[in-house]
């Protein structure tokens, strides 16, 4: 008796007010990314652009995917409670759903590290000194298509394995692997050391955290040495 009198405080907060906060969020998300887009593309000088524009243009494309999937789909399905939506009374969020959201998201997430990782390095080019060629527009462009590309084929064994949803109170929820299906994948047993599952999040984290972390640390003093002024002698006649 005590919980069902207690559902409806808890519920209707979260049925309002997150929602509320979700969607201010992605309308903030949008409008940014909206007038960010808007001012690289109807910029007068167009000679002028460079790979950095380029870049640029993948993060808003990236920032606009991750808010339209991410926040839409959380804000609804607090609204909803879970009660059309969920896995249980299940219409479209499902296990399914959740392959196709793991993949797409994880994909964005790629994406942002190595953008910035090209972003370093492109600030990383000096004019008539370090490999200033890669700043042309079209370069961007071939960086751009190249990153898409290898992410969206390095990342397709997620759609191999099976995506769980799991329904939590209020409407939340969370995708989680197969741990049962991973784990009898064999070459993934690094000799006993540890399981399928824990390989693939040490890969997860190597690829997507740590190794572009690092790129962006490497690039970033590269930058400072490159630019760095010569000491001059004030006392030199």
């Amino acid at each position: 008796m005590a919980s069902n009198e207690l559902f409806p405080q808890i519920a209707y907060p979260i049925r309002v007010i997150l929602p509320i906060v979700y969607t201010f969020i992605s309308t903030f998300a949008l409008i940014g990314n909206t007038l960010n887009f808007y001012s690289l593309c109807v910029s007068t000088d167009r000679y002028s652009r460079k790979s950095i524009h380029v870049l640029i243009w993948n993060l808003i494309i990236e920032g606009t995917i991750w808010t339209l999937i991410f926040y839409t789909v959380k804000m609804v399905s607090y609204a909803d409670l879970g009660e059309h939506f969920a896995l249980n009374n299940g219409r479209w969020l499902n296990n399914s759903w959740c392959k196709s959201e793991m993949y797409i998201l994880r994909i964005m997430d790629f994406l942002l590290a190595y953008t910035i990782v090209f972003l370093c390095l492109d600030r990383c080019v000096k004019k008539h000194k370090c490999c200033y060629g890669i700043r042309r527009f079209i370069t961007g462009i071939c960086i751009l298509i190249s990153l898409w590309l290898a992410v969206c084929y390095a990342l397709i064994p997620i759609l191999f394995f099976n995506q769980q949803l799991k329904s939590f109170n209020y409407g939340s929820y969370e995708c989680v692997y197969n741990d049962t299906q991973i784990n009898e994948l064999n070459w993934l047993n690094l000799q006993n050391v540890q399981l399928p599952i824990k390989t693939i999040y040490l890969l997860d984290f190597m690829f997507g955290n740590a190794l572009p972390i690092f790129l962006m640390i490497l690039l970033l003093i590269m930058r400072f040495f490159i630019y760095r002024k010569p000491k001059t002698n004030k006392y030199k006649t």
